[in-house]
């Protein structure tokens, strides 16, 4: 999976339902690039990005991310939503700057 070494810990407890749709969105980009590929049409790339960055917001905006008990798992939830994006971008030949 893309992102796995990014998650670095297991959840201390069951996700939250805003948890569980990031993760689940996340674990669809290689089927929506083969999607785009398949059907040659990038305009699908940034389309499942917004997605991901709505599900993120929802997350974010939910749940404390540090100094909470979930803490390792939500960083990692957070490095791996930035791997998504940042791939994303990529395929679409958008660079994005490191830090903003």
């Amino acid at each position: 999976m893309l992102f796995r070494s990014a998650v670095s810990a297991t959840p201390a407890g069951p996700l939250a339902p805003e948890e569980r749709e990031l993760v689940k969105r996340l674990a669809e980009l290689p089927a929506a690039a083969a999607d785009a590929a398949e059907k040659r049409g990038p305009q699908s790339i940034p389309a499942y990005a917004i997605r991901v960055a709505d599900d993120f917001h929802r997350f974010y905006h939910e749940h404390r991310v540090l100094e909470s008990e979930q803490q390792a798992f939500r960083l990692g939830l957070c490095r791996a939503t930035q791997i998504v994006i940042a791939r994303c971008l990529q395929l679409v030949g958008v660079d994005a700057p490191e830090r903003m």
